[in-house]
């Protein structure tokens, strides 16, 4: 099976790739690195913060694009991963749905969709342990409209 990995948090992607080409499967890694911690990838869309450095970041990913098609899985490690101002990345990845057979989106990191309608949706999940135990408070930043 051909699997593209898009973005990484905390190596969550990263040994999900390794597990998956132990078991036979081809993946492809394309992140930022997440940030300061500059987790290694096959394709990276990490770039200066200087003026150059953001326009190549918005024109990047769609210069790779023929590099994204025909996977079997894509799986984007949560709707932030293009999070540059003034980058379409909504209709981004619906092309990207559109170029691949199935996509996937986790909820890996600091997700305010997954905090704003997880606990709507599921029974259970760490919403209660982390607001009781973490925040004490019965409310996280993250379910605000903002």
């Amino acid at each position: 099976m051909k699997i593209l990995l898009f973005g990484d948090f905390s190596c969550v992607h990263k040994y999900l790739k390794e597990g998956l080409e132990e078991l036979g499967h081809k993946a492809l890694l394309v992140s930022t690195g997440d940030d300061f911690k500059d987790i290694p990838s096959d394709i990276s869309l990490r770039f200066e913060s200087n003026l150059f450095g953001k326009l190549k970041g918005r024109i990047t990913p769609f210069l790779n694009l023929n590099k994204f098609c025909k996977f079997d899985v894509v799986q984007l490690i949560n709707p932030y991963f293009l999070k540059y101002k003034f980058f379409p990345a909504y209709n981004y990845y619906q092309i990207l749905k559109l170029i691949n057979k199935k996509f996937f989106l986790s909820a890996c990191g600091s997700d305010a969709y997954f905090w704003l309608y997880g606990p709507k949706v599921f029974r259970y999940g760490p919403f209660n342990d982390v607001l009781k135990f973490d925040k004490n408070s019965d409310k996280i930043h993250f379910q605000d409209k903002e």
